[in-house]
């Protein structure tokens, strides 16, 4: 099967000037976790090119202004699916970006776009619940939201459990992204706006007098207790099978399980995935675009130097197969010229590098030098973006521990820090 029979074809996108208020109430309407965002037609884009996509994680995880952000500043890099692409190719890319759902891509075109949930409907994987699932974070009942808003940045989760006061084993309910964006959505009370409904023309002077008390706005939102955010999931014994989770899956967004040992865990599309990738024969590195047999030494060296970078990436990032496409253009004499596209999915977003020969290159119809050179420029890259996301959350941490101390807002303290 592949991807073009179960992807969604009515995509909901928008552009980097959309503001995020908007694209937050489309989520919420359609209920979907990301959103495509087109590039407006330039020298390097062409019109309805996808520039990257702004996914729900990451906007309930940040404090902001919902009356002046805009897509610009959520959106990341995305990898994209052709529709003759198979289910392996898609689980693998959609674990590996950390994505729920993947545009598909048709030549010049965006033509769909394909989730988690669509791969439910058309895996089958063996076993039993116990073997995929893992603990549920939790949090007690009593615990306010800002609670569950630290767990989810700083474990790197997008669900968090709410036990029973007094009974850990007991979970009530999870509380999910869609269960926090109700504190951002249009409509709903805004704790980064100072309350009510996202601005229109004839209250955004109202809201603009009432953000400078945000963070005083926030805060209370913070201490509001878990259990009016949460929502219920289905509870199955560790022995069902996993065809059963599946089943679930198809209309839930998790399942919780009991396990041996009486405490509760809980498994999510992801789990199912990488189950079903894990089942199937999968190169860490795939070349494409090279003649196996003529060229046996140079896929050999590329995938020795790719299977080394992503040794070293994967110890502080989960990974996913790379991709090195090769390209042979004309011939200079002897010698081939190549160029070389890497692409390599992370939950950081989708890398790419292009390299080619220049007219002057000494290494020039040399396939390994060029490759060498690719891979070491998308070591660098990944590494850069680790080190940026990185540096905000160790700011964050320090802040958010410093307020509590001192038992002010974090957006205060980050104020006061400016100043």
């Amino acid at each position: 099967m592949h991807v073009h029979e179960l992807m969604a074809k009515n995509v909901i996108s928008a552009d980097l000037d959309t503001p995020i208020s908007d694209i937050l109430a489309q989520m919420q309407r359609y209920r979907i976790h990301q959103v495509p965002i087109l590039s407006p037609p330039d020298k390097h884009h062409k019109a309805g090119e996808v520039a990257g996509i702004v996914v729900l994680n990451d906007i309930v995880r940040r404090e902001f202004d919902v009356t002046k952000a805009t897509a610009k500043a959520f959106i990341k890099s995305t990898a994209k699916l052709a529709p003759d692409d198979t289910l392996e190719r898609a689980a693998e890319l959609i674990i590996g970006s950390n994505q729920r759902a993947i545009p598909v891509w048709d030549g010049t075109e965006m033509v769909g776009i394909f989730s988690e949930e669509d791969m439910m409907r058309a895996i089958t994987v063996e076993g039993q619940a116990k073997v995929i699932a893992k603990p549920c974070i939790c949090v007690d009942e009593s615990e306010g939201i800002g609670k569950v808003k630290e767990l989810m940045l700083h474990k790197n989760i997008s669900r968090v459990g709410v036990s029973a006061a007094g009974k850990p084993g007991t979970v009530l309910g999870v509380v999910g992204t869609f269960d926090l964006v109700r504190a951002l959505a249009p409509g709903s009370r805004c704790p980064h706006s100072g309350g009510g409904s996202v601005p229109t023309d004839k209250v955004g002077a109202e809201v603009r007098q009432q953000r400078d008390r945000g963070y005083m706005e926030a805060t209370q939102i913070d201490k509001t207790v878990v259990v009016n955010f949460m929502h219920r999931a289905p509870l199955i014994d560790c022995s069902r099978p996993i065809s059963e989770v599946i089943e679930l899956l198809r209309s839930n967004e998790e399942v919780l399980v009991r396990l041996e040992d009486g405490s509760i865990g809980i498994i999510t599309p992801k789990d199912v995935l990488r189950t079903f990738i894990s089942s199937h024969s999968v190169a860490l590195v795939q070349i494409v675009g090279l003649d196996r047999e003529d060229n046996i030494i140079d896929i050999a060296r590329a995938q020795q130097k790719a299977a080394q970078i992503i040794k070293h990436l994967a110890r502080s990032t989960e990974l996913q197969p790379m991709k090195i496409y090769v390209k042979q253009h004309k011939k200079q004499g002897a010698k081939v010229k190549y160029s070389v596209k890497v692409e390599l999915p992370t939950p950081l977003g989708t890398f790419v590098v292009n390299r080619e020969h220049g007219k002057d290159d000494k290494s020039f119809g040399q396939l390994t030098t060029i490759v060498q050179r690719a891979l070491d420029d998308l070591e660098r890259k990944v590494r850069k973006a680790q080190e940026k996301f990185r540096k905000p959350d160790q700011m964050d941490l320090s802040l958010a521990r410093t307020a509590k101390e001192e038992g002010i807002g974090l957006r205060e303290r980050k104020i006061r820090k400016r100043g």
